[in-house]
């Protein structure tokens, strides 16, 4: 939940002043990684869906997958056309109307593969995109 209110603080002015409804759906569930890559890869997500969706909701999430924590960034924006957005990972690559550096995506990329960080996307054209993070859940303590 400390994650999630981060991150409330961060983006919804932001996301109010687009028109754009930003929810987050907590877990009790604990993760096993560095709070500040968390927060770095899911701004970075968090970012690309407000800036370059068209999306008027954004939902951050988080949902128990076993031994794991799959942390998911929807939006029922724009999405990707031909329902692919492996490009969009690459270094420097940008939508053609972008107006950023096209590195967002690659450093999530790139630090999710250093973290040992599941990285899965959909995304359907007219519809939206969701990207999921599959991180090592946390042992519990008694």
């Amino acid at each position: 939940t400390v994650l999630f209110d981060t991150l409330d603080k961060l983006f919804s002015a932001e996301a109010s002043t687009r028109q754009i409804q930003l929810g987050f759906s907590n877990s009790k569930a604990e993760v096993s990684a560095p709070p500040l890559i968390l927060v770095r890869i899911l701004s970075n997500l968090i970012t690309n869906a407000i800036l370059h969706s068209d999306a008027s909701r954004v939902l951050v999430g988080a949902r128990r997958r076993g031994e794991v924590i799959r942390l998911d960034v929807l939006d029922n924006g724009n999405g990707f056309d031909q329902g692919t957005a492996d490009w969009a990972f690459e270094h420097g690559r940008k939508g053609a109307e972008s107006a950023g550096t096209g590195q967002g995506l690659s450093i999530v990329k790139d630090l999710a593969a250093k973290y040992d960080i599941g990285l899965d996307v959909w995304t359907e054209a007219g519809v939206g995109t969701r990207v999921s993070m599959s991180v090592p859940r946390a042992p519990e303590t008694n």
